[in-house]
């Protein structure tokens, strides 16, 4: 008696669980979500890049998959979220603005 229920309790609790993993909704939600956020951070990245372009401001790109990009060899920046570091002073901001203020 006791066997079959822990039996049935068990086999509930996967049918619990497979209903709220299934669920087509927040799945469809999560990965537009997952992908929006993605094309938002590269864009941003494209972005910066064309800026430092027009404003003739000399760059290297060390990272195409994190998006690590140096600036005048002293200067790191991640266009993807923003931070940027001098790597000789240890200087840290956020936004390509004030980096190009910092410059």
């Amino acid at each position: 008696m006791r066997r079959e229920m822990r039996k049935r309790s068990a086999q509930e609790g996967k049918n619990q669980r497979r209903e709220r993993k299934d669920t087509p909704s927040l799945i469809f939600e999560q990965k537009s979500l997952d992908d929006m956020t993605k094309k938002a951070k590269w864009d941003r990245y494209r972005q910066t890049l064309e800026k430092l372009e027009r404003l003739g401001i000399s760059y290297e790109v060390l990272d195409t998959i994190g998006g690590h990009v140096r600036i005048y060899g002293e200067w790191d920046i991640w266009p993807t979220s923003g931070t940027w570091i001098n790597i000789k002073t240890g200087r840290r901001g956020r936004g390509l603005e004030s980096l190009i203020q910092e410059l």
